[in-house]
């Protein structure tokens, strides 16, 4: 699974091959009911885009010229409150779940690439905040309005943190990640002055 050992924990770099031969067949079987499906997903996407107008979340956007399968339905919920939010949704039975809390650059497949927190703050902070609320074919109107009210009920209850923890860590990041180019920039001045001498004293000599 990606070489994952657990759930969001990749120490290696792996691949994905869970398509066994009982799984075609399933799959085979679904195909023919793809194509309503994803109707049903689309009509769902465009309820919850209603439901969710005015609440303090942003909401999953199409590009133009693009049409969505809707595989999550996935909000962002900064101000640090997205784990409180997450655990009182669970709390009162919502299955709101994280796709994917570790940013690619942080997981210990790719740590000998040598990125650390600040590196890429954007999708750190899309990583601190993304929540995925239920989507699927068969969720009723009903099913999702209780969604949006315990929504509205967790970050009502969940205090904003504007100096959170995570964004903390990464304007520390930023700092020694500024420290260390500026670093790396004299190293290479340094480095680029040597060669010019070691040229100036092995270049030949002009003839008297």
């Amino acid at each position: 699974n990606h070489g994952g050992l657990s759930r969001y924990s990749h120490e290696v770099v792996g691949f994905n091959s869970r398509l066994d031969s009982l799984q075609a067949v399933v799959l085979r079987a679904k195909l023919a009911r793809l194509a309503a499906w994803t109707q049903a997903r689309r009509a769902a996407a465009a309820r919850y885009d209603g439901l969710l107008d005015g609440l303090e979340v942003i909401r999953p956007v199409t590009a133009a010229g693009n049409e969505h399968v809707w595989h999550l339905y996935v909000i962002r919920v900064g101000d640090g409150r997205r784990d409180a939010v997450v655990a009182a949704l669970n709390a009162a039975g919502i299955g709101a779940g994280i796709h994917y809390p570790v940013p690619v650059h942080r997981t210990g497949a790719f740590g000998d690439l040598g990125y650390g927190a600040g590196d890429f703050p954007h999708a750190e902070r899309a990583a601190a905040e993304i929540l995925s609320l239920p989507l699927y074919p068969q969720i009723t109107a009903a099913q999702q309005e209780t969604v949006v009210r315990e929504l509205r009920r967790a970050l009502n209850a969940a205090p904003a943190r504007l100096a959170d923890a995570f964004l903390a860590d990464v304007r520390t990041a930023d700092v020694r990640t500024a420290d260390a180019r500026a670093a790396d920039a004299r190293a290479a001045d340094v480095r680029a002055a040597d060669v010019r001498a070691a040229d100036g004293r092995t270049a030949p000599r002009a003839a008297r």
